[in-house]
């Protein structure tokens, strides 16, 4: 009977306990607190641990050189953790009472740039990795002459590409002259930045431009070179062995600007040629060492305009076409893949006339941007790529001066692409780096730095071993004949 009672006494003190404890529980669904249990030793609706996370650190940049505050975000940071960049221990680290924050001194590169891993461990072992929070840039920005030669004797340098042609990781360099007929003069360049050997080869025709491609898919760079009126407005020169080429197919008509991509997914990459008045598109059964081209007719986009830039502009991998005019007005075609174009978006440029165009991905969100600048007005125009083939609205700022050769790469090793260009009529060369947020160019903040001679021709390219991005220019004096290596030694 006792035994009994003390039983029911128990038995009503842990109904008056539960109900006086909502967190009391016998079973997890009892548990109503999405992601809760029930602990079974204490009877208690419980929430498990949080899971530690990493999700951003401010500010997303810092200097090669090391010695950069930071901010990690995330949760579940305990006192002692420990954080590495690119395998580097940071500075001490100081965890906010929250745990969803902790501040560091980023270390030195140790001769990396651009995005790397931001690793975060617990004192219990926990560990999580972002490799997209963080990235190194230069903090200064500088290039400087390593060479120089005479490209022509008697001609005029009227272009300048820059490709790879004897088989090592950095480019040489291809000059176009302006002689009739013209040459390709072929201009090899060691590994500190140095000019080698040289070789030439004449043309059939004179030509005022010169484009590099892949036009067979070989190991070897291809050519496209354009006249400016007359019959055999465009040749194809195939590149082989021994930083050789050979002039192998002409298209009879009359275009304006070049460009290279695939645009039926089979490998090869087709060729889009601008006019002023008519686009021109043709489909590359090339094999290799053989140049093969047939123009593809109807439901072609408009060609009306000066500038081309081709890119993969949607998501569905398949090449698409931009054009515009000399009045800054601008046609995006998307490809469908059979040499037609399916649809045509006019994004507007925000410039009231244009003299220069290209794509780029200038937020680095995947999704390749147009890059837009009109000399006269010195305007830079930034028209950012949305997806579902949308285009946002222009954000445009002033440049310094008026700009030439404009030219689109990352010289300061962020993973950002810069921009470079040439004060019209000068030796000054003027970068605006992308400090990576909106509205990415602080045209105020800008590098300079004086040039050998007055610029002619300039292009950005990888043009020694140590991995980053150089200048090449052809100066003004004594006849638009000599060539020079920049070399990027930012740090």
């Amino acid at each position: 009977m006792r035994t009994w009672l003390l039983v029911s006494v128990l038995f009503a003190a842990s109904c008056s306990f539960a109900k006086a404890n909502p967190e009391y529980c016998e079973r997890n669904d009892q548990c109503l607190t999405t992601g809760s249990f029930c602990d079974p030793l204490r009877h208690r609706c419980t929430q498990p641990p949080a899971e530690l996370q990493l999700t951003a650190v401010e500010p997303p940049t810092g200097l090669a050189s090391g010695g950069t505050s930071i901010t990690l975000r995330g949760q579940n940071f305990k006192s002692g953790m420990s954080v590495l960049i690119n395998g580097v221990p940071t500075g001490a680290t100081f965890v906010s009472a929250a745990g969803d924050s902790a501040t560091t001194v980023a270390p030195f590169s140790n001769g990396v740039c651009g995005p790397v891993r931001v690793r975060v461990t617990n004192l219990d072992g926990e560990s999580v990795e972002n490799a997209a929070a963080f990235r190194y840039r230069f903090g200064n920005v500088n290039f400087t002459p390593s060479a120089s030669t005479t490209i022509y004797t008697a001609a005029a340098a009227v272009g300048l590409v820059a490709v790879s042609t004897s088989g090592s990781n950095w480019n040489d360099l291809v000059a176009l002259s302006s002689a009739a007929p013209s040459s390709l003069k072929i201009m090899q360049v060691g590994p500190t930045g140095q000019f080698g050997n040289s070789s030439a080869y004449s043309a059939t025709a004179t030509y005022a431009q010169l484009f590099a491609a892949n036009l067979n898919s070989d190991d070897y760079s291809d050519l496209i070179t354009l006249r400016s009126t007359g019959a055999g407005a465009a040749s194809l020169w195939l590149g082989a062995a021994g930083s050789s080429f050979s002039e192998s197919l002409i298209l009879n008509s009359t275009y304006k600007s070049a460009a290279t991509i695939d645009l039926n997914q089979d490998g090869l990459e087709d060729l889009v040629l601008n006019g002023q008045t008519n686009l021109g598109v043709y489909r590359n059964s090339s094999a290799a060492g053989v140049a093969a081209f047939s123009q593809v007719t109807g439901n072609q986009p408009n060609g009306a305009g000066n500038f081309l830039a081709v890119n993969r502009f949607d998501a569905d991998m398949i090449g698409d076409v931009a054009v515009a005019d000399a009045m800054g007005m601008l046609a995006v075609s998307f490809g469908n893949g059979n040499f037609g174009f399916a649809t045509t978006v006019n994004p507007p440029s925000g410039l009231g006339s244009a003299g220069f165009m290209t794509s780029a991905d200038i937020d680095q969100d995947g999704r390749p941007d147009i890059v837009m600048a009109d000399p006269f007005s010195r305007t830079l125009s930034i028209i950012r790529n949305l997806g579902n083939r949308a285009f946002a609205a222009p954000m445009t700022s002033i440049l310094n001066s008026q700009p030439d050769f404009l030219q689109v790469a990352d010289v300061d090793c962020d993973g950002f692409p810069d921009i470079v260009y040439v004060q019209r009529g000068t030796r000054l060369v003027n970068i605006q780096r992308n400090q990576g947020i909106a509205p990415y160019f602080d045209t105020v903040q800008k590098v300079s730095f004086t040039a050998p001679d007055n610029i002619a021709l300039l292009i950005t390219a990888r043009l020694d071993q140590d991995n980053l991005t150089d200048l090449a220019m052809v100066g003004t004096t004594p006849m638009q004949n000599m060539a020079y290596i920049l070399r990027n030694i930012s740090q």
